[in-house]
């Protein structure tokens, strides 16, 4: 998968929420060299001060804006002194969801420089009776003016 990713930001639209994100992924899904799939994908990032949580949820596909129901939460992971000098210039995070019978093992990696987040990436481990696969995912910031993150899957 090959496409853009962009983050809108926007009023929260649920109380007890102080941040939030409309993500959107677009993209081509390449299959074989003779099958080549549009794709998008919609989730909803949601901070609350309060509670301090980083939250992800799905937006309803009837309205592609609309929040549906949790994904996850991100869980932010204490940095370690064993970290490479590249690792410490980043965030790690997990976050975990059950669909059904499957479990989705979400890994976060954000890489800043400065204040700003410069690439990160996402890992999912899904695995149960209907799903088995890895998908590794790094998006990094455009040199364009719109600040479009590139996707790469």
């Amino acid at each position: 998968f090959t496409g853009n990713a962009s983050f809108h930001p926007r009023l929260p639209t649920a109380p007890g929420y102080d941040a939030e994100y409309l993500y959107i992924e677009e993209g081509t899904f390449v299959v074989s060299t003779t099958l080549q799939l549009q794709s998008t994908r919609r989730y909803v990032y949601r901070y609350s001060e309060l509670d301090n949580k980083l939250s992800v949820w799905f937006v309803k596909d009837d309205d592609g804006k609309s929040v549906d129901y949790l994904f996850h939460s991100l869980e932010f992971m204490a940095a370690s002194n064993n970290m490479s000098s590249e690792d410490a210039r980043g965030w790690k995070a997990k976050g975990y969801h059950l669909c059904s019978e499957d479990h989705y093992d979400a890994q976060y990696d954000f890489r800043f420089r400065g204040i700003c987040i410069e690439k990160f990436g996402i890992k999912y481990l899904v695995n149960g009776p209907k799903k088995d696969y890895i998908a590794d995912a790094c998006y990094e910031r455009s040199h364009s003016t719109d600040n479009i993150a590139q996707a790469g899957l």
